[in-house]
């Protein structure tokens, strides 16, 4: 029985480094550079912050529907989208 523990911790070591190499190989496989689209979108995503920080709605709207069309995968942008919309629904006059 004393022969089997050590075997026993032995064979847990190997399957949980096992496991955390691959977190470790995934993570930097997650963190290579952004793909060209992505880095573009990130940009009008920025520059769409600018014009809606300006309150430029109408602008900014249409920069971030730019920035879903080159990234369709980049959520910032649909972030800002529902952001700028609701911003400008909200600072629009009421109709009484």
């Amino acid at each position: 029985m004393k022969t089997a523990a050590p075997l026993l911790q032995t064979a847990l070591l190997l399957v949980l480094l096992g496991l955390m190499s691959g977190d470790v190989a995934y993570a930097q496989q997650r963190g290579k550079a952004p793909r060209k689209s992505e880095s573009r979108a990130a940009g009008l995503v920025d520059e769409a912050d600018k014009m809606a920080a300006d309150k430029k709605w109408p602008e900014a709207i249409d920069a971030y529907k730019l920035a879903i069309r080159l990234d369709p995968n980049y959520a910032p942008a649909y972030g800002g989208l529902g952001d700028a919309r609701g911003l400008q629904r909200a600072s629009a006059p009421c109709a009484e």
